[in-house]
């Protein structure tokens, strides 16, 4: 048995552990049922998951926030949980024909309507359409060529990794900030000069007056680094930080 087969057996034992009590039809059991499925069919957890997200369900099953009850209850980290939603609210939006099923809805669907309904890309390709979805709202992606790497995709013409390099060669240049750019040096440096202090609070301890110049530096970028944050930030807008710091207490993944 690999270690990798190891691990999902360890960590779908740890769910089903959780199962155990719960009624089929509780949501909760359903949710975590999805979960061990979901190599099989993300799309209905991403649904799942979105509800639980938008109602902050997780609250009344004890945890504090999203990003908690995927973790400690499904063992799916927040990246995976993210990636999950924002394929189903994509599937939903652009691809509804791969839905396996509406939550709180009855849906009858005709037998030609049913027969649309086959196994969606995987979650990591849907996720490039994501992208390429948010490159097209910016303008930096035509709409033939959005259209053009859905259908690959949906057909299953084209994977993740062929959709990504797509992507990328339809996307312009990436523009270099300046100020972002320094921000990244300057940051880079203070990493410098705190592993150059340790080295000589280490080893060079009879010269005091080295240290001093060394963390005297450290100082200074840490300085500069912090006000050109500040700046940033002020530049953003206390609106957008308020948005960010709500986000964060509600637990989004999105």
């Amino acid at each position: 048995m690999s270690e990798d087969h190891t691990k999902i057996t360890s960590e779908a034992a740890l769910i089903m552990e959780k199962m155990v009590g719960l009624e089929p039809d509780d949501p909760r059991y359903v949710i975590l049922k999805a979960t061990v499925d979901y190599k099989a069919s993300w799309v209905e957890l991403g649904e799942h998951l979105n509800v639980v997200a938008e109602n902050k369900d997780y609250k009344e099953w004890g945890y504090k926030n999203f990003k908690g009850y995927c973790t400690d209850e499904l063992q799916l980290n927040q990246a995976i949980a993210r990636k999950l939603v924002r394929g189903f609210q994509w599937i939903d939006q652009q691809a509804p024909q791969f839905l396996p099923r509406y939550i709180d809805e009855e849906v009858s669907l005709e037998p030609q309507a049913a027969a649309l309904s086959v196994a969606p890309p995987d979650v990591e390709a849907i996720n490039v359409l994501v992208t390429a979805q948010r490159e097209l709202d910016k303008a930096r992606l035509s709409t033939e060529n959005y259209d053009a790497l859905k259908e690959r995709a949906l057909s299953g013409e084209a994977g993740a990794r062929e959709l990504r390099k797509e992507l990328k060669e339809q996307l312009p240049a990436a523009t270099v900030d300046p100020a972002k750019e320094q921000i990244k040096v300057l940051r880079r440096t203070l990493t410098a000069t705190e592993r150059i202090i340790g080295q000589l609070t280490e080893h060079v301890s009879d010269d005091p007056e080295l240290l001093a110049l060394a963390e005297k530096l450290r100082e200074r970028v840490f300085a500069v680094v912090s006000a050109k944050l500040d700046a940033e930030a002020y530049a953003d807008g206390a609106p957008a930080d308020a948005d960010a710091s709500a986000a964060t207490e509600q637990g989004s993944v999105l």
